[in-house]
């Protein structure tokens, strides 16, 4: 944690092995996020007087291991997507380049800022045959997810009520199944199914994968990310990769 981007950058021209710190702290954030998610549903219930605050405070503590492995499986999962994105740093220079200067076309990257390589730095990495360090990817994969979570957002897709499974395997099976109506009814339902999908179509197709097939074929990236979800679907994806995993 007491790496500057800069540092963290150059070790890593130098092949030192390290991501960013907000990538070192994402369990923190993580678990706090999991925490407001849980209690706003529980506390609605006990103002209703539905749930009483003995039951709400034994269920909060039963379900702790259960928020901890989901905390390490996001985790898991989105250094596993870095990884990957590293194996193919070089080959994909170019496509990663492309990505950054459409983000920068649509207002939402400046690179000097986020200390990501410029034109004349990526040239550099060309010739070199090196492409983004995982510290830049880390960064470009924040803002990939950024830009593809509010594009999901704005749409319809999180109204989808098959997307329902999804939104109850976000929590712990002990509230999913003794509260499924009150976690239907989250008032941040919206928004933590944008969250979920938008983390899924990243980790495991890319962070180019959305906005380039809607460049590719001329729809929205809402509408790619629908394309990921109904091949998730069809040809059961998930569950091949966590055999794989």
């Amino acid at each position: 944690m007491g790496l500057t981007q800069l540092g963290r950058i150059e070790f890593a021209l130098k092949g030192g092995r390290l991501i960013t710190d907000f990538n070192d702290n994402a369990g923190g954030v993580n678990s706090s996020d999991r925490e407001v998610n849980i209690k706003i549903p529980l506390n609605k219930l006990m103002g209703e007087a539905s749930l009483t605050l003995e039951t709400r405070n034994s269920l909060l503590e039963s379900m702790t291991a259960d928020v901890a492995s989901g905390v390490l499986r996001d985790s898991y999962l989105q250094t596993q997507a870095l990884g990957l994105m590293q194996a193919h740093a070089a080959a994909r220079l170019d496509e990663h380049a492309n990505f950054m200067r459409l983000l920068e076309r649509e207002g939402l990257l400046d690179r000097a800022i986020e200390y990501l390589p410029d034109d004349d730095k990526l040239n550099e990495r060309r010739a070199d045959g090196h492409g983004l360090t995982m510290p830049e990817q880390a960064v470009l994969l924040s803002y990939g997810k950024i830009a593809l979570y509010d594009a999901v957002l704005a749409g319809a897709l999180p109204d989808d009520a098959s997307l329902e499974s999804d939104l109850l395997s976000y929590f712990p099976p002990a509230l999913s199944a003794a509260q499924t109506p009150a976690l239907k009814q989250h008032r941040l339902r919206r928004e933590i199914i944008a969250t979920l999908v938008t983390n899924q179509c990243v980790n495991r197709m890319g962070v180019t994968f959305a906005h380039r097939t809607a460049q590719d074929r001329g729809i929205s990236p809402e509408r790619a990310v629908w394309a990921y979800l109904a091949a998730r679907q069809i040809f059961a994806s998930e569950a091949r990769f966590v055999a794989i995993e």
